[in-house]
């Protein structure tokens, strides 16, 4: 059941409310205008995800077509990684705003997106973002490395035996990576400190959001790669564990695996953000779970393996052709089965994901994740190896589910001009879920 009825709003909440309107309506006339001047102002992205496939779009969009509008991007927060920044600045114009400056930006941002009617202050679309297969399989990636960067990269790479194009780069979402930058994130969007016993510290808030049911579904054992990664070494491919805060050491001891995040990351100081993103820009494909990693190598028009997808599909497939996914099966304890693909497809179009983030929604709705298994995680490496090696031909029963799988994407939902494709072999073994 789709319930977008809220309660109506106490006196004192509608007060509220009127104030912050009145506080930030200065902010919006002046974002109004400038508008009206053939200016668009937007935020610049502060989550690793939104700076790398945001920017990248919006980059690729200036750089192939003629636009009416100059954006101008607002950097109100610190930014996830430093050497993206000053490639954008390059690219684009970045304003960074003073604190208190950031803080009303902020506010206006929040406001505008609360009231619907208005479009102000955009955000970054993803609608369009995510619809558009032109910009992402049509236009070359905007990140230009110079040639000082390229011997820098090379150095990085050879020190860990590494050449380019023979690794991968895999990762799994986890919540280091959250609790290390998430809380210095909330801490610079409040304006000061609060003193009142019922405000939540922003280490407290991450930590609670990272214990939800949602975010364990998302998470995955980085262990669960080792037979793919076998495979691969048995073709003369390693493997690099990428990410900027891991929780541990790689719990794998072999010569073709590479704890690139684990062991190699903190001993590089500043270069460690720009190291993230060449190391990516040079493995082979991507092999991951849906976090901004994944994003850096879709910006980079590297092929992907997206495994262990939840909640799927909503927004968690790669768009890029060359890319292969595998969803985390949904049982529904309410009607003691595996939810079908046709079943999950139209849970996304009939509930905000955002509600996911309640647990109460998640046990009202009887829904367990089933991890992909070691075996479905290769036979999908595999066939992505055998197709940029030249060596795999589709079989016909496959290519019909994947045609009957791709027409239960109607125009209705978000992701419906994707170009990936499921696992064969993950289909032809569930076919039955169509």
């Amino acid at each position: 059941m789709n319930d977008s009825r809220r309660a109506p709003l106490t006196f004192r909440q509608s007060l509220r409310r009127a104030y912050s309107l009145a506080t930030v309506l200065p902010g919006l006339v002046a974002a109004k205008i400038l508008d009206e001047m053939g200016v668009e102002l937007r935020c610049y992205p502060v989550l690793f995800g939104h700076q790398t496939l945001e920017m990248e779009y919006c980059l690729r969009k200036t750089h192939n077509e003629t636009r009416e509008k100059k954006t101008v991007f607002l950097k109100c927060f610190s930014a996830p990684n430093g050497y993206l920044l000053k490639k954008h600045k390059k690219l684009v114009t970045i304003i960074e705003l003073p604190k208190l400056l950031s803080w009303y930006y902020y506010k206006c941002l929040m406001a505008n997106h609360k009231t619907e009617k208005w479009n102000i202050l955009p955000a970054q679309r993803y609608k369009e973002m995510f619809q558009n297969p032109i910009v992402w399989n049509e236009y070359p990636p905007v990140l230009e490395f110079t040639d000082q960067e390229h011997e820098q990269g090379r150095t990085i790479l050879r020190e860990m035996g590494l050449e380019p194009g023979e690794y991968i780069c895999f990762h799994t979402r986890e919540s280091a990576y959250a609790l290390s930058y998430l809380p210095q994130l909330i801490a610079s969007r409040r304006p000061k400190k609060s003193s009142s016993p019922n405000v939540a510290s922003p280490e407290e808030s991450v930590s609670k959001l990272e214990k939800i049911l949602l975010q364990r579904y998302r998470h995955s054992d980085p262990l669960v790669y080792g037979k793919a990664m076998k495979s691969l070494a048995n073709r003369g491919v390693k493997s690099v564990r990428v990410g900027s805060v891991v929780a541990g050491k790689l719990e794998i001891s072999e010569p073709y695996v590479v704890d690139y995040a684990g062991n190699f990351r903190s001993q590089l100081g500043d270069l460690g953000d720009f190291s993230d993103i060449y190391l990516m820009a040079h493995c082979k494909f991507f092999l991951g779970t849906a976090t901004g990693v994944k994003d850096l190598a879709m910006t980079l028009n590297k092929p992907i393996v997206l495994v262990n997808i939840f909640p799927w599909p909503w927004i968690n497939l790669p768009l890029h052709r060359n890319s292969i996914y595998l969803p985390k099966k949904v049982f529904n304890r309410n009607v003691n089965r595996i939810m079908t693909f046709s079943d999950l497809v139209d849970f996304s179009k009939s509930h905000d994901w955002r509600k996911m983030y309640r647990d109460d929604f998640i046990l009202e709705h009887g829904i367990e994740v089933v991890d992909n298994t070691e075996i479905e995680i290769d036979e999908a490496v595999i066939e992505m190896s055998e197709r940029l090696d030249g060596h795999w031909c589709d079989e016909p029963l496959v290519e019909m589910y994947q045609t009957q799988l791709k027409a239960l994407y109607t125009a209705d939902t978000q992701m419906h001009m994707f170009q990936s494709r499921m696992s064969s072999s993950f289909l032809k073994r569930n076919a039955e879920l169509i």
